[in-house]
């Protein structure tokens, strides 16, 4: 199990990545600005193929080296697609790790940049960590509890997830609840700490994040968007 505390996470310096008429991706994307989401009026069908109307709408992040991230939501999910077009294959050694900090802070600003949860959560309803989206199309939750990491607990039928190997490239859809079955608790207009990273071959190779010193992770702001 990997342990992401005590961790400094490289931003990685990644070709621009497009794919069919999708948007281009902000080139170099700056790490030490908050993240903004972009409101979605329809939902992505997740089924690991991204098709161009479905994720035209979404903020799109290059990651160079052939990795991009789209990132999106609406009043009750919140929408990622990353492609990944340098890889070639599709095994247990390929995954993506979406990290958030949601807890401690005052809202519209809800991080507080450190886990201190007293006793690891019953249910993945609560507490805050990492989510594992899986080769197998299985999404793991670990829970952070101060310095130790708490049970896995599976939540595939939590939220809608499917990663599929195309001519394209590898590609990942994820769509999380914001507010009920997942331990992700946020609402539009509101602020988390979250980072992005894809794992390909069983590295860590590209990530959405901030380097900096510090406890827990190098997570980055991202600012939900809002109807209003």
């Amino acid at each position: 199990m990997l342990d992401f505390r005590h961790r400094q996470l490289g931003w990685a310096r990644t070709a621009v990545v497009t794919l069919g008429v999708l948007a281009l991706p902000e080139a170099g994307v700056a790490a030490a600005r908050p993240l903004e989401s972009q409101w979605l009026l329809w939902a992505p069908t997740i089924n690991g193929r991204m098709a161009a109307r479905e994720w035209s709408e979404a903020r799109v992040f290059d990651l160079r080296q052939g990795v991009a991230v789209w990132i999106g939501n609406d009043a009750d999910t919140l929408y990622l697609a990353v492609l990944d077009a340098g890889d070639q294959s599709h095994d247990w050694n390929d995954k993506l790790w979406v990290v958030f900090d949601d807890e401690g802070g005052i809202a519209p600003i809800l991080y507080d940049n450190w886990y201190d949860n007293p006793w690891c959560q019953a249910t993945p309803e609560l507490g805050e960590g990492w989510l594992s989206f899986n080769q197998d199309q299985n999404v793991v939750y670990v829970e952070f509890l101060r310095e130790i990491n708490c049970a896995p607990q599976i939540v595939s039928g939590r939220m809608s997830y499917r990663s599929l190997m195309g001519p394209e490239g590898l590609t990942y859809e994820v769509a999380i609840p914001l507010n009920g079955p997942t331990a992700l608790q946020a609402n539009a207009g509101e602020r988390f700490g979250v980072l992005v990273m894809l794992v390909r071959d069983g590295f860590e190779f590209a990530s959405l994040s901030i380097a900096v010193q510090g406890n827990p992770l190098d997570l980055v702001e991202l600012a939900l968007a809002s109807a209003y």
